[in-house]
């Protein structure tokens, strides 16, 4: 049996290659702009960096994945969690996100960090920002171990990781909605997995 959050080691397959329905519609919106900021929640694959390298922008990366556990926000020495997301996010005082790509980062945060997540993200927004990001259909589904990376704007890198991740709590796409105040949920599709992919446009 896995439990959450305990190291569950086996092989790893190789990456793999799965098609996009909702990305080229959003790339479309963004090769409409002349400089693009970029908010990627996840690791800096090389695919990734590779692919933006073709825009003229700027890549803010937070690996909030190396974070986990997040820390006890009801403990007496937790952190102000907005301060904590101002230093993980790192962004400029003054900077307006364009796109942010949340990947699946959701499912381990949980409404607590959600909420002050929001808020520091939507001093960095405008009202063209948009946003994707992965929910699961039924919140009863096992942990995915997925790391993603852009190949094309049709096209995600999918590699596994080979344990779990601490702090499972995914999040369906009406919870998605109701906890992510400063997006509205545009557009989903729902992929071969059971898991939806989710287009997101600026609420502010």
């Amino acid at each position: 049996m896995n439990i959450p959050g305990r190291a569950v080691n086996r092989a790893s397959p190789g990456p793999v290659r799965q098609s996009s329905t909702l990305l080229p519609t959003l790339f479309q919106q963004l090769e409409e702009r002349e400089h693009l900021e970029v908010l990627h929640l996840g690791p800096a694959m090389p695919e990734t960096v590779d692919f933006f390298s073709r825009f003229r922008c700027r890549l803010h990366f937070a690996d909030v994945f190396t974070e986990l556990p997040l820390p006890d926000l009801d403990a007496e020495d937790g952190p102000d969690p907005e301060q904590w997301w101002q230093d993980v996010l790192g962004l400029p005082e003054h900077t307006e996100l364009d796109f942010c790509l949340l990947w699946d980062s959701l499912d381990f945060l949980g409404p607590q960090w959600i909420e002050p997540l929001v808020r520091v993200l939507r001093r960095h927004l405008h009202h063209h920002s948009l946003g994707f990001a992965y929910s699961v259909r039924n919140t009863r589904a096992p942990q995915s171990r997925n790391r993603y990376a852009l190949l094309e704007a049709t096209t995600v890198v999918v590699r596994e990781r080979d344990y779990d991740l601490p702090g499972y709590q995914p999040q369906s796409q009406r919870q998605m909605g109701e906890l992510l105040k400063c997006f509205r949920v545009e557009r989903s599709v729902l992929l071969g997995d059971g898991r939806m992919e989710v287009l997101l446009r600026a609420r502010l």
